[in-house]
């Protein structure tokens, strides 16, 4: 895993607390329950997602991680579930909705309101 951190960020070596660190995540997984594999396969799937973005640095990777282990996301399937939730577009509301009734353009109703006050008017006389 490391000799893909290495070619995917360019590092020739990796330092020891990010390595310590590494031990740590994958620590943070199996702790939960997860396998060993698996843990190496999620922070291996962080990677990748990593370098989708243009991250390029540990970091970026680890806050990927913390998002899913806030969300108490501990298994691959569970993982990919919510990136693809994430990843979705996001449906519009309010005002430009695609389910909102459409409105009258706005002359027609300028000649609607002219038509009100003209019959209120007439009404009066």
């Amino acid at each position: 895993m490391i000799a893909q951190f290495q070619q995917n960020f360019g590092i020739n070596s990796t330092k020891p607390l990010m390595q310590e660190d590494l031990r740590y995540t994958l620590e943070d997984f199996t702790s939960q329950g997860t396998s060993y594999s698996d843990a190496v396969e999620i922070i291996k799937y962080a990677l990748t997602i990593a370098v989708a973005h243009q991250g390029s640095s540990w970091s970026y990777v680890k806050g990927i991680i913390k998002t899913w282990l806030g969300n108490s996301l501990f298994d691959m399937a569970h993982i990919k579930d919510y990136q693809e939730r994430r990843n979705k577009p996001k449906q519009k509301y309010g005002r430009y909705s695609q389910n909102q009734r459409k409105l009258a353009p706005i002359g027609v109703k300028l000649r609607l309101r002219k038509q009100l006050i003209i019959q209120v008017n007439y009404k009066k006389d």
